[in-house]
């Protein structure tokens, strides 16, 4: 029976239309919300590919599944490759749901992962809620957030739980230790839901404008949306009883994107992340410090990569003073959300 006080959720499932990811993906969204039974729950697939390949291969896997909630699916399109970002934004804008849960392609849904995440959602304090993200095998070296050891062979029954630390005055994410808790506990507060799965609250998601455009095309987007909440005062929580399976050994877009433009991209992005949320006068006058130390001993080093990220970042200081300004009135400060 559908309960009449669940609030109602729109999937976002940005894609570049490739069959065997969504393969991976779409059963498991229509098998949530199918079991959730709220019939406003929709499925927003945003083909980001510039050629309408998701308009063929949805239609195609919606016939193999044969599900009574089929019709919940609805295909967005792109005119050109806009970005992950720009992608679940325009989902974000079309959906008519309250919650928005961003799914990426290569995600299988667990069962009630969906529901337990939305009973998370009804604090009014809390701005993003993850699952557990449980890590198929043969995981193979992938550019992400969480930045994981290269290797093949991890176990489904291991998953990633990563947090934000400052280190040496650098921003780092590191996943947690492996006892984490997991199954029927309460929901933990954490600085990031990575944006592999995350439930969001829509209108406030995009009132900010959805991820920081600063970040674009990749990288840290998700951590910076988690930081940018808690320094508002929001929790941004996981919740253990929701599990989600990554296939992080599927094809990607990251096989053509070259090694050295992808860490480049990364460290451009940590360093902008690093400088959006500088709180006051005497950490911005460390962090210069740190950064003149850094950008030295690279020079001596000839250590390029290095050079190269930075330059980049400076690139767009305008665009960082944007972004600092609409953080103005933050009741937090970094060090304070880190607890450190």
């Amino acid at each position: 029976m559908t309960d009449p006080h669940a609030s109602t959720v729109s999937i976002v499932l940005p894609t570049l239309g490739d069959a065997q990811r969504l393969r991976v993906s779409l059963p498991g969204a229509l098998a949530a919300i199918e079991s959730r039974g709220f019939d406003p729950d929709e499925i927003l697939v945003v083909d980001d590919s510039g050629a309408e390949r998701a308009a063929t291969v949805v239609p195609e896997i919606l016939a193999e599944i044969d599900s009574p909630r089929s019709n919940s699916v609805h295909v967005l399109t792109t005119s050109v490759n806009s970005g992950f970002a720009a992608s679940v934004l325009l989902g974000a804008q079309k959906a008519r749901g309250s919650l928005l849960f961003v799914l990426q392609d290569d995600v299988e849904l667990g069962a009630g992962a969906l529901g337990s995440l939305a009973s998370a959602m009804k604090r009014d304090d809390v701005f993003a809620a993850g699952p557990r993200i449980e890590l198929a095998a043969q995981v193979r070296p992938f550019a992400s957030t969480a930045e994981p050891e290269a290797g093949a062979g991890r176990d489904a029954d291991q998953y990633a739980a990563p947090e934000v630390r400052i280190v040496d005055d650098r921003l780092e994410v590191r996943e947690l230790a492996a006892d984490v808790p997991k199954g029927d506990v309460d929901p933990v507060p954490v600085t990031f839901v990575p944006a592999t799965a995350v439930m969001l609250r829509r209108k406030s998601f995009v009132e900010q404008g959805g991820f920081d455009s600063l970040l674009a095309p990749f990288s840290w987007e998700d951590v910076d949306l988690g930081l940018s909440a808690r320094r508002r005062g929001e929790r941004v929580v996981r919740v253990p009883s929701a599990a989600v399976l990554h296939h992080a050994h599927l094809p990607s877009i990251w096989d053509h994107v070259p090694d050295g433009l992808a860490r480049a991209v990364t460290e451009r992005n940590r360093l902008l992340t690093r400088w959006k949320h500088l709180a006051t006068r005497a950490e911005a006058t460390e962090h210069l410090v740190s950064l003149w130390r850094g950008v030295l001993e690279a020079g001596l080093a000839g250590d390029r990569e290095t050079l190269a990220s930075v330059c980049l970042a400076f690139e767009r200081l305008n665009e960082v003073t944007a972004s600092r300004a609409n953080m103005q009135g933050a009741s937090r400060e970094l060090s304070e959300v880190l607890g450190q």
